[in-house]
């Protein structure tokens, strides 16, 4: 049995979503998931815009912490960078 304190990710602090050139297919589905609009694709490769993503005039309060690129990802091309943070 895991005893483990529960534990949630938090965003690194102007953490930008890393994107693997090697793996990315250049689908997109990371640019329709990201609510900010911050990936677009370019030479069929996405590209990260710094001023939208996590800027909070653009982005959901809980993005890029949400992962949705991420989670989008079918080659598991794009990360989000996150530290572990203990919950109280």
């Amino acid at each position: 049995m895991n005893t483990a304190p529960l534990s949630s990710h938090a965003p690194t602090e102007n953490a930008l979503p890393v994107v693997d050139h090697e793996r990315c297919n250049g689908c997109g589905w990371c640019a329709q998931a990201c609510h900010c609009r911050a990936i677009v694709l370019s030479a069929a490769q996405p590209r990260i815009d710094p001023t939208r993503c996590g800027n909070p005039a653009e982005c959901p309060p809980d993005c890029p912490s949400a992962g949705l690129c991420e989670d989008a990802c079918p080659t598991q091309a794009i990360y989000c960078s996150f530290v572990i943070t203990d919950q109280d």
